[in-house]
């Protein structure tokens, strides 16, 4: 027997008897078994339920079919546990949810009167809306003279966008206890003081080995329009997609690494990942060190506004809190306000931006002390920066992603200015030769979701086609403008550690430069010898990337850290080099 023999035979063809597989006319045949066979699928497909009006089986727990005898007099509580189980079945069901109203657990049609009926398919139609779905009501049958039952099918609808989430970096030293403080906002779960909480969230094993952030991640928080978190309601289903459903607000949390050793994860937290306000965590018993006092330096260098958490405040003694707050007390001169209740919350949260104040937070991931208060700034916190949607498209590349199972280039980053929309053409480079080529944003994901469009301030990845060479630091703009690359720039820069004595820059000193997604060391220009940089002066320096040209801009924010300087500045002229469009 052949193969293709051996083939009809499992597809239930060569079962007839009517049909020889030697036979010469078997082709005929068995074309029409397979369009009768594909037929059949369609139908099925279509209508599952022949008949809704005989019993049909017991609901299964998993799957996208949902039986409801009823859903009338739905109580809050109650409507939120029926839209996360709308969730978990349009999940199951991958975007399609069947709900069988008037029928019982067990598949027995026992049929609901039409009032019952109408107020059932109505709650149903308003808790999809909620979550950006539709139904239809795809039959409705009678069961008796005055009951009924129906099959209604739930649609998600594709996401336009995902809503502008306000984002919050964590800065502050190695065991402040900023992942403990992240897992348990998010989760709702208090920490157990041996690192139940962080190990939640952590991205890697070795974090979970070492007790540490070695990476950046980001974590969400949700806010419906009352205020309530939309993370709780999900419990252990929480997801990305399942919050974005439930949320009219998001905090995005982005955690760094704190140690000296992980250095890297804060430029590009600062630089790469958009931050709106900066939360300096500091543990009650520590207190502040050298890493904490350059975190809020870097902070304020960046103009981000500040919140201050101070952990661990069931652990530490009266005498080390207060000494903690002494050390705040010094070392950050802003106005500071301790806050103690919810109605400080409405106060500074009105005049957190226009005033400079600076909130103070205590708190405990163990006994939960204070973070209602917390929670509730969270939700009132405001979008700080205001974001361009209108104007040219401009996308920086931080990191780049194959998949062999997938035809194109994922491409993860930043969207710094404009709107840009699936299918969209844009310009992509440079390359070492400074030139740019035309690529397709082929699709957009947004919080681990599909959309048809992100905005400026907005963190996200784009599906490239006909692309090659890709690296972090490459940047997509918009087809209408005329890019240029550089080797050469002016910057200004002002140092920010605590060396106070005048540094002369040598020949051989090659900076390494940090600004957007671009990483690359660079050689002065300058006269070396009349390079000095003085402390809490600005430098004006000419410098030349070593490797290849990027695309920058004039002020464009960059940040210099090594062993010789920790200096921030930004960029005041831009040299260009003829490139190519291709």
């Amino acid at each position: 027997m052949s193969i293709h023999d051996f083939m009809m035979i499992n597809e239930g063809i060569a079962e007839d008897p009517e049909i020889n597989l030697s036979n010469p006319t078997r082709k005929r045949k068995i074309k029409n078994l397979r369009s009768q066979k594909k037929k059949s699928v369609e139908l099925k497909g279509q209508n599952d339920l022949t008949d809704i009006t005989t019993p049909i089986g017991r609901e299964k727990d998993w799957g996208d079919r949902e039986y409801k005898l009823r859903l009338i007099e739905l109580t809050e509580i109650r409507r939120k546990e029926l839209i996360t189980q709308m969730l978990y079945r349009l999940a199951e069901g991958k975007g399609k949810a069947f709900y069988m109203i008037g029928i019982s657990d067990d598949g027995f049609p026992i049929g609901i009167t039409k009032e019952h009926m109408d107020e059932s398919v109505a709650n149903l139609e308003s808790m999809a809306a909620e979550i950006g779905a539709k139904i239809a009501v795809l039959r409705r049958d009678m069961t008796t003279a005055e009951t009924f039952v129906a099959e209604i099918i739930v649609n998600k609808r594709e996401r336009n966008e995902v809503i502008m989430d306000v984002r919050v970096i964590l800065l502050g030293a190695e065991g402040s206890g900023k992942s403990t403080l992240i897992s348990v906002l998010t989760s709702g779960r208090r920490d157990n003081g041996k690192g139940l909480a962080r190990s939640n969230i952590c991205k890697h094993k070795s974090e979970l080995l070492l007790g540490k952030t070695t990476s950046v991640s980001q974590h969400i928080l949700g806010f419906n329009s009352k205020g309530d978190i939309t993370n709780y309601s999900l419990g252990f289903a929480n997801t990305y997609e399942k919050v974005l459903d439930l949320s009219s607000k998001i905090i995005t949390f982005i955690d760094i690494g704190g140690s000296e050793k992980y250095a890297k994860t804060l430029v590009t937290g600062l630089y790469n990942h958009l931050p709106d306000y900066a939360m300096l965590v500091i543990d009650a018993i520590r207190g502040i060190q050298d890493i904490t006092l350059e975190h809020f330096q870097l902070a304020l260098a960046m103009k981000l506004p500040l919140i201050i958490v101070i952990t661990k405040i069931d652990k530490a003694t009266s005498s080390e809190l207060n000494s903690t707050l002494d050390q705040i007390e010094l070392s950050i001169k802003n106005l500071k306000i301790y806050m103690d209740c919810k109605e400080d919350v409405v106060m500074v949260s009105n005049l957190f931006l226009s005033e400079g104040i600076v909130p103070v937070f205590k708190i405990s991931s163990v006994g939960f002390d204070n973070f209602d208060i917390l929670k509730n700034f969270l939700n009132l916190l405001p979008v700080s920066s205001e974001w361009d949607h209108k104007t040219q498209k401009h996308f920086y590349i931080e990191q780049v992603i194959e998949k062999p199972d997938i035809a194109g280039k994922i491409v993860g980053g930043a969207m710094l200015k404009g709107t840009v929309n699936s299918g969209q053409k844009m310009w992509l480079g440079p390359d070492n030769d400074g030139n740019f080529i035309q690529v397709v944003i082929a699709s957009i994901h947004c919080k681990h979701v599909t959309v048809r469009s992100v905005k400026a301030g907005q963190f996200c990845s784009f599906l490239l086609k006909d692309c090659s060479a890709l690296r972090p630091g490459m940047v997509l703009l918009d087809l209408n403008t005329h890019p240029y690359a550089a080797f050469e720039f002016d910057c200004e820069i002002l140092a920010i550690d605590k060396v106070h004595d005048v540094r002369a820059v040598t020949s051989s000193y090659q900076p390494l430069i940090h600004t957007q997604t671009i990483r690359q060391c660079t050689r002065i220009l300058n006269d070396c010898g009349d390079v000095k940089i003085y402390p809490a002066q600005t430098c004006l320096l000419k410098l030349r990337f070593l490797y290849r040209p990027e695309y920058i801009e004039e002020g464009t924010q960059l940040m210099i850290r090594d062993t010789f300087i920790t200096a921030v500045g930004k960029i005041t002229r831009v040299y260009h080099i003829e490139g190519g469009l291709e």
